[in-house]
């Protein structure tokens, strides 16, 4: 198992639990959206988990 972020241009690195991927979208949210990022998807391998969820507030 592995998890990982998408949005339309992007693709996040594998995290090895959703904890971890959670824990660094809350760290790098801000980052994201200066990056043109408005919403992602959580994946664990190709099925989604969650999303699309908005980066914007």
């Amino acid at each position: 198992m592995s998890f990982h972020w998408e949005a339309a241009d992007y693709r996040s690195q594998d995290f090895p639990t959703r904890a971890e991927a959670e824990a660094w979208l809350t760290e790098c949210y801000l980052d994201l959206v200066d990056d043109g990022v408005e919403a992602v998807t959580l994946y664990d391998e190709t099925h989604v988990v969650y999303g699309p969820m908005s980066l914007l507030t």
